[in-house]
């Protein structure tokens, strides 16, 4: 009796073939994308600081710097519940205040 050919299995493997190329062709991406940050927090780290400006900073952009304001304590929050290196943190957030914005700053964390 002469068997048919696996088709369903035929596909299958050829859809896992497909998506184990894709990963591995994102795993490059993801490494050029790392260099490249890791290039860009280099040179941040390397510069003068610079007062910030929060108008003209993009999306994902790494910069070096400091601001001038007033931190408000009257309207810090603690964040608990989050879980760092299997331990339980509270984070303390304060809004910072400049001149133009109100910019929420994380300034700690502990057990």
């Amino acid at each position: 009796m002469k068997k048919k050919f696996p088709w369903v299995a035929s596909f299958i493997c050829l859809m896992a073939f497909l998506v184990l190329c894709r990963l591995g062709f994102w795993q490059v991406e993801r490494l050029q994308w790392k260099n490249n940050l890791q290039a860009e927090l280099d040179s941040a780290f390397t510069s003068q600081p610079q007062e910030l400006n929060f108008t003209d900073i993009n999306r994902g952009e790494v910069r070096r710097g400091f601001m001038t304001g007033m931190p408000d304590m009257s309207k810090a929050i603690v964040l608990r519940g989050r879980v760092h290196d299997g331990r339980a943190i509270e984070s303390l957030i304060i809004p910072f205040k400049t001149k133009d914005l109100i910019i929420p700053v994380e300034v700690g964390c502990g057990e």
